[in-house]
């Protein structure tokens, strides 16, 4: 089972989505600069 923790990152001015995450568990994401992405800036995929 893998569960994700994304914290303190800055993701800006991707060409598509800016974190794509796919998971088995919940994703703990915390205190991160997501914006000016093209697509999603927080994607979160089904398992």
């Amino acid at each position: 089972r893998m569960t994700p923790v994304i914290t303190l990152n800055t993701v800006i001015d991707n060409a598509g989505r800016g974190i794509f995450c796919r998971a088995t568990a919940a994703a703990d994401i915390f205190y991160n600069d997501i914006r000016n992405n093209s697509g999603e800036g927080l994607y979160l995929a089904g398992a």
